[in-house]
């Protein structure tokens, strides 16, 4: 028998409770899906009006009961519902579709969303409504744009752009690295790319990046695939997954072949430059040494000349002139050997207190046959009390004779020149004031340069090198000092000016230089004059012979050593370059027998650069002395032997 159970009205009830309870509890559930979804969901009737929104999209325009009931017109805006309207009305019309679209948030800020709409239909099938499903795509957009970005940047570089596994594997291979190497993307995806450089180089750069480390422009060389050799500056950098660990290499190849080849095109043309400067400095030395040669006879006949010209007034006007021009011609000789010493560093000052007025009248002394030669009035300006610098007196000497040289140089004849120390606070200022042919206002800036000549001076009568002024700067500088000039223009005169710091200390001026002028206890001396210049060993012998002195000449080298044993001579003066053996020899082999150790040896040469000085030093000449020598530096080497 079947035990049949006969529905009651309660059971029916309580079976309608349960199902009640499910059908709530799966709402709630599906209320927290929809309300913790990572979209904004909404549904919107046949009217565009809103009547259910998620928790997201209710927060995004202020609550749920300020969106429910609302068209989206008036939620949203009517700039948008024109924009978004068309999409709305179509699935209406039962389309499922989905667009993107900017939307600005009440902070101004833009942000891009994704919509999906699907219609919803009744039992009966009629599109009551739709749902609405968005999603903030701003991120993703700014991603892909920046990845775009990106790849035009990559794709438009001249440089190589690759990306490696870290087994070396081509992963990524721009346009610029076809450009540059000549592989194809084609041919270079996956494969090795250790055609491009040593297995050892690109093994290097690997384990580099494998320990996590960057490369920055490191010069290198690759190879394209004609086989050409390229100079190539490299940077890499490890790449990372998610988790930080790296997984392959990206490399930035830039050609430098280039820049490599003009770089050593600028290193040759500086040494091409510097030899040219080395040549240029031999070629002063040797220039000098050539022109003291026939100076120093010249300058002995002039001395010659003096008892003579002192009894014939035509012959002393002859005198003078050549001597004023022989001084003048000393003293181009001697600033073209001072600017090439100063420009390689060369150049010493031999410092000691110096009292500017001294050397002042030193300068006056050495310019004072051209002064008078030009008919010039000359006034000296020059405080009782001393005026005190330290430096180089023969330097500083130089300085004030170039300067007060220069004024008489471009100063008409009859000119008037006025010359004045002074002190002005920590300095001391001397001032070399003409009436001349003056300077333009814009040559001011220019007079001191290297070899610079002022048009007006240029095409003067008495132009000079442009070396003077040049070295006048250097020297004055070399003491810590400065020069400047002032003109009115053209036929106003010119004024240079010296400031040199003043000596901090009062010290004694017993180091000063002797006065050559102050006279010396003298008697007849035995003299060998060793001279492959006939004409200069024979004036200078005949000078001393002048003075009493017993002389012999000898022209090279040898015939100087056996002369000096047989003459027993007390001084020789010995040039340097001398045919058979030279000067140096020639005392080497004097200095090495006992008769030739205390005879006093003077080089008397052309060469005067501080290697020729450190040369006679060293073989055991006493004292070096410069072509051409004069009565004063003769009669100091007689007062000191």
């Amino acid at each position: 028998m079947h035990d049949l159970t006969v529905p009651t009205a309660a059971n029916e009830e309580e079976l309608l409770v349960r199902e009640l309870a499910e059908c709530r509890a799966e709402c709630e559930r599906l209320r927290l899906v929809m309300d913790n979804a990572p979209v904004l969901l909404a549904y919107v009737d046949d009217q565009h009006r809103y009547r259910y929104v998620n928790a997201a999209y209710a927060r995004r325009f202020g609550g749920t009961a300020e969106v429910l009931g609302q068209t989206v017109e008036s939620l949203l805006g009517g700039k948008l519902w024109s924009e978004i309207q068309p999409y709305r009305d179509r699935v209406l019309a039962g389309e499922q579709l989905e667009y993107e679209v900017d939307v600005e948030r009440p902070s101004g800020e833009r942000q891009r969303m994704y919509c999906l709409l699907s219609p919803a239909r009744t039992p009966a099938g009629r599109v009551a409504g739709y749902v609405v499903a968005i999603t903030d795509v701003t991120d993703r957009q700014r991603v892909a744009e920046a990845r775009d970005l990106l790849a035009a940047i990559v794709d438009s570089s001249d440089d190589a752009i690759v990306s490696m596994t870290l087994d070396g594997r081509v992963t990524s291979w721009n346009p610029g690295a076809t450009q540059l190497f000549g592989y194809t993307a084609q041919e270079m995806l996956g494969h090795p790319a250790l055609c491009l450089s040593p297995p050892p180089e690109e093994h290097g750069v690997l384990d580099r990046i494998n320990r996590g480390e960057r490369i920055r422009h490191h010069e290198t060389v690759r190879y394209t695939q004609d086989g050409r050799r390229l100079d190539i500056s490299l940077s890499a950098a490890p790449m990372r997954d998610h988790t930080g660990r790296v997984v392959g290499v990206a490399q930035v190849a830039r050609d430098i072949t280039e820049s490599k080849q003009a770089e050593a095109e600028i290193k040759r043309s500086q040494e091409a430059l510097r030899e040219a400067d080395r040549r240029k400095d031999e070629f002063l030395a040797l220039l000098a040494h050539e022109l003291r040669n026939p100076l120093a006879p010249l300058v002995n006949a002039v001395e010659l000349l003096r008892p003579a010209a002192n009894a014939d007034s035509g012959l002393r006007r002859i005198r003078d002139m050549m001597s004023r021009q022989l001084t003048q011609l000393q003293r181009l000789v001697d600033d073209l050997l001072d600017v090439s010493r100063i420009s390689r560093g060369c150049f010493e000052l031999r410092h000691a207190p110096v009292p500017l007025a001294r050397a002042l009248e030193s300068a006056v002394e050495s310019c004072q046959s051209l002064i008078t030669a030009r008919r010039h009035t000359l006034a000296i300006d020059v405080p009782a009390e001393p005026v005190l610098v330290e430096g180089d007196f023969a330097r500083l000497a130089q300085v004030f004779a170039n300067l007060i040289s220069n004024s008489v140089k471009y100063t008409e004849p009859g000119g008037r020149i006025e010359v004045s120390i002074r002190k002005d606070a920590s300095q001391a200022v001397v001032s070399v004031r003409d009436n001349g042919i003056g300077i333009p206002l814009d040559a001011l800036g220019t007079v001191f340069d290297m070899f610079s000549q002022v048009e007006a001076h240029r095409l003067h009568a008495r132009g000079g090198l442009g070396i003077g002024l040049a070295l006048v700067r250097s020297l004055v500088e070399m003491h810590g000092g400065t020069v400047e000039v002032h003109s009115e223009g053209p036929g106003k005169g010119s004024t240079f000016t010296v400031r040199l710091p003043l000596l901090r200390a009062l010290v004694s001026v017993h180091g000063s230089p002797q006065d050559p002028s102050e006279p010396v206890e003298e008697h007849a001396r035995r003299i060998l004059i060793a001279d492959d210049n006939v004409d200069a060993a024979a004036s200078l012998a005949l000078l001393l012979q002048m003075q009493g002195h017993e002389t012999r000449t000898a022209h090279n080298g040898r015939q100087a050593v056996e002369l000096a044993e047989l003459f027993q001579p007390d001084i020789i003066f010995m040039d340097l370059g001398m045919p058979q053996i030279d000067g140096i020899e020639a005392t080497r082999q004097i200095r090495a027998q006992p008769w030739g150790r205390a005879m006093i040896i003077v080089a008397l040469t052309g060469w005067g650069q501080e290697r020729d000085r450190r040369q006679t030093r060293e073989v055991g000449m006493d004292l070096h002395l410069v072509k051409p020598i004069n009565l004063e530096g003769i009669a100091a080497v007689l007062a000191h032997s």
